[in-house]
């Protein structure tokens, strides 16, 4: 078949070569598993991805199968493909974005280029939700044969593996598309676009290996825990930051919304700002929970959305103005806001740009120069002590510092929530219950570390009390505590109602008379219609709880929300190592809570919790 030279000027080139440069500036790396937080998740999705673990029944996370090609952590495997994976996915997405505004000013394209280059010191949520926008507008135009259509779901279904609200963005403008053909009485396109999705999303889950059976309880429950991790991971922006945020929203939003209504007889218009509203929402969501960098992510898609409607708008001065504004306001935001922005934007995409061109020249270099480092960083984590006790015996880590147990080459074995944080509700923490009842690791590996101000006795709170109640220390190692599932464990054998009161928020509880004693708080915490409102919305009311010891300490930690219903430990106090192994010795004293508050942070929610219905019990132990 021969292609004629005008058929290859009709070729997107420009939008291809604007994609290509775009990606040096944001090129992919791997880097390596350390025991910390994001490190230690991220190796264990990669980990759960090779060994073929089932999402959704033994992994339980917002990251789906295909989550390596997200954040390329990487214990070994194949860190060279993961990379170039990773950097055509992304690639695609940055292409469909400058597709979209394939017929526009040059200037358009060069103040696009510039919002997707921010993303260097950020993130790239804003880019792939965004590019799926960007998809979804390609899709409503109906004119794609089916080889088309399949072809851009193939890659909404990769990223609908990659990140769960990258699924709900692809099923959710799926759904929008599905209704708007329903609408305009073309059932045929309507089906099309559903099954495809739908068809190419469980072929691709099939081929990473994972259980159709699976794929249900995988949208359940990272749907669940999606919803609770805006209660773990939220901050509160700075001060004045809330109504700029909203303006741009407005500013986003507003004109669309008029469009809309001025051209109400055209169905077309309907469908545009069903996927408009989609995008800004979780763009929204993306960024207000943790105002830090994660903003950009909505400034980003606030910024993309007026663009890619240039082709539907038309080219009306109006229209112009709008994305030029748009624009603006995200170069003043980004950078005015968010400080990482302003000090490493320019430093990291020098960094992106100069890996990338030295991984494409030359990519054997890639590969050898992250295999070498392998050893030297094993051996700098190295517990052989720990190693000679655990063996080939099963081994899971209290908190959330996997990352350790695979330096070391042990035999992992994952609750299915993977780390501490994460069992934001009653579902989830009963989830890591069962298993610990059903399929308990032989050993615990503790190593000090709570993380961003969290009550950690509070977050898993039903797997700490299995774990306090059936093992016991056996070694220390470095900054680590060994404990091993033991017969000779002291459990509780039952609860002692002490105290059953409904309080204001902010008033003090004492519980000193009951010094001495394992106390297990439970509160009645339900949410109003309207705080559930305002956490869809916006974001979850903060509680805090505010502790006094008997030795004259304050302690103020923050706690999640709906996982209070089943309570947590509240005295003793279990902040380190030496402390859990104390109590589980009794060798040594421990320290108590005296007094307790708990109260919704005032002046940063609409709706904070007045009364809490609380019930103190005592936890009692054998001889």
């Amino acid at each position: 078949m021969k292609v004629s030279l005008q058929q290859l000027q009709k070729l997107p080139w420009l939008e291809a070569g604007l994609a290509f440069l775009t990606l040096l500036f944001l090129f992919p790396s791997p880097y390596f598993v350390f025991p910390n937080l994001d490190s230690s998740w991220q190796a264990v999705l990669e980990e759960a991805f090779f060994k073929q673990w089932q999402f959704g029944k033994d992994i339980i996370f917002t990251g789906g199968p295909l989550s390596f090609l997200y954040s390329p952590t990487s214990n070994g495997y194949f860190p060279f493909l993961q990379v170039f994976a990773e950097a055509l996915v992304l690639f695609l997405a940055v292409f469909f974005l400058f597709s979209t505004i394939r017929s526009q000013p040059n200037w358009v394209h060069a103040t696009l280029f510039i919002v997707l280059f921010c993303a260097a010191a950020a993130g790239k949520d804003g880019i792939y939700l965004s590019s799926l926008a960007a998809v979804s507008f390609r899709l409503i135009r109906g004119d794609l044969k089916l080889y088309g259509v399949v072809a851009l779901y193939g890659f909404v279904a990769v990223l609908s593996l990659m990140k769960f609200s990258f699924a709900l963005m692809g099923f959710g403008c799926t759904t929008l598309l599905s209704l708007f053909f329903l609408w305009q009485g073309n059932y045929k396109t309507a089906g099309t676009l559903f099954g495809v999705y739908l068809l190419t999303l469980l072929l691709l889950w099939m081929a990473v290996g994972q259980s159709p059976a699976n794929l249900p309880a995988y949208w359940s429950h990272s749907f669940s825990v999606a919803t609770g991790h805006q209660w773990s991971m939220q901050r509160h922006e700075s001060f004045g930051i809330f109504l700029p945020l909203l303006l741009i929203f407005l500013l986003a939003g507003i004109p669309i919304l008029a469009w809309t209504i001025l051209r109400r007889k055209e169905p077309v218009n309907w469908g545009i700002l069903g996927i408009s509203a989609l995008t800004l929402f979780l763009t929204w969501k993306a960024g207000v929970v943790r105002p830090d960098h994660h903003m950009t992510f909505f400034l980003q898609g606030s910024a993309l959305l007026p663009a890619m409607l240039l082709p539907f708008i038309g080219p009306r001065k109006w229209a112009f103005s709008w994305v030029s504004v748009c624009f603006i306001a995200f170069f003043l935001s980004c950078f005015w806001m968010i400080p990482l922005n302003r000090e490493q934007t320019f430093v990291r995409a020098y960094e992106n740009f100069e890996k990338g061109v030295q991984t494409i020249l030359n990519p054997g270099s890639l590969k050898t120069g992250f295999s070498d480092r392998i050893p030297s960083i094993k051996s700098r984590h190295q517990l052989p002590a720990v190693k000679a006790r655990v063996g080939g015996e099963s081994i899971d880590v209290l908190l959330h510092h996997q990352g350790i147990l695979f330096l070391n080459d042990l035999n992992y074995l994952p609750r299915p929530t993977l780390q501490n944080y994460i069992a934001y509700n009653p579902h989830l923490a009963r989830l890591n219950h069962n298993h610990m009842l059903a399929n308990p690791p032989r050993y615990l590996l503790s190593r000090d570390d709570f993380w961003d101000g969290p009550y950690a006795l509070a977050e898993d709170n039903l797997y700490y009390r299995a774990f306090l109640q059936h093992y016991l220390p056996v070694l220390t190692e470095k900054e680590y505590l060994l404990l091993e599932r033991s017969p000779e464990a002291n459990p509780f054998t039952g609860e002692v109602s002490l105290l059953q009161a409904v309080i204001p928020s902010g008033q003090e509880v004492d519980v000193a008379k009951s010094s001495g004693h394992r106390l297990w708080v439970k509160v009645r915490y339900k949410l109003t219609l309207l705080q559930r409102a305002q956490a869809l919305l916006y974001k979850p009311e903060t509680l805090i709880l505010r502790l006094t010891t008997d030795r004259g300490e304050d302690l103020e930690v923050r706690l999640v929300g709906p996982n209070l219903t089943n309570g947590f430990l509240l005295s003793p106090l279990l902040q380190t190592n030496a402390d859990i192994s104390n109590f589980l010795t009794a060798k040594k004293p421990l320290t108590y809570v005296d007094n307790f508050t708990i109260l919704s942070i005032p002046g940063h929610t609409l709706f904070p919790t007045r009364h809490f219905e609380i019930e103190v019990l005592q936890l009692q132990q054998g001889d």
